[in-house]
């Protein structure tokens, strides 16, 4: 997965990529896997991105690593899902305690039985 990591982000060392040096990709969600990370396939392996919907079409870039897995946070949702709504609490894109603030309940009661 090292080398997943590697050919997303272009970085060659050990440094984990800052959100204005992380390459950008285009990607389109799969489904959301345990800890509300959204799951998407790409040439280059799976990745995780917060704050997304099965579906979604987002710009993402490479921020970290979460057992080998390149994680993502999304720079731009270009095609948003119908269960997408404002989180109500202004922190939680920020704090992280909240992971599905995002999701309407209907759709999120439906992904935590599909986990």
């Amino acid at each position: 997965m090292r080398d997943v990591f590697m050919r997303l982000t272009g970085e060659g060392n050990n440094s984990v990529p800052t959100a204005k040096t992380a390459r950008r990709l285009t990607i389109t969600i799969e489904r959301i896997v345990h800890g509300g990370f959204g799951l998407a396939r790409t040439e280059q392996g799976v990745v995780l991105v917060t704050d997304t919907l099965p579906g979604e079409k987002v710009e993402v870039g490479v921020v970290g690593r979460r057992s080998g897995t390149p994680v993502c946070t999304p720079y731009e949702i270009i095609k948003p899902s119908a269960s997408r709504r404002a989180p109500f609490c202004p922190y939680a894109s920020v704090c992280g305690g909240c992971n599905q603030q995002h999701i309407l309940y209907d759709e999120q009661v439906r992904i935590k039985k599909e986990i």
